[in-house]
């Protein structure tokens, strides 16, 4: 699956959270992707600048498209080294950006988690 493609699915997932939304700005799906787990979710920015949380319709084959996402940019050296949460911004317009980011916090909190299991 190409970059295309795995946004395409990100913005099919993300438009489908706000179909029954009708003041939405710009619509966002917050990833958090781990070696073997992608959790996902969904705001909107409506015509107040405020953002509201909504519920979050992803299927398996769009967490599948994370782990493909990562793969792609992890290959080139010069883009995003290595990112365990992503900003999905999807606009009416049907323009959309992504911001890669590392969060720290999290990646500590998922060890302390995994070195407690049994």
């Amino acid at each position: 699956m190409d970059q295309q493609k795995i946004f395409e699915k990100f913005a099919a997932a993300t438009l489908k959270s706000v179909q029954n939304i009708n003041d939405w700005k710009k619509a966002l799906l917050h990833i958090e992707r781990q070696e073997k787990s992608v959790g996902f979710k969904s705001s909107y920015i409506n015509s107040l600048d405020e953002e509201i949380k909504i519920d979050t319709e992803v299927d398996y084959y769009t967490s599948k498209a994370v782990q493909e996402l990562y793969k792609i940019t992890t290959k080139h050296p010069l883009k995003h080294i290595n990112w365990n949460k992503a900003l999905f911004s999807l606009y009416p317009n049907n323009h959309f950006e992504i911001d890669y980011m590392w969060d720290q916090e999290f990646q500590d909190e998922i060890n302390r988690l995994n070195k407690e299991k049994p």
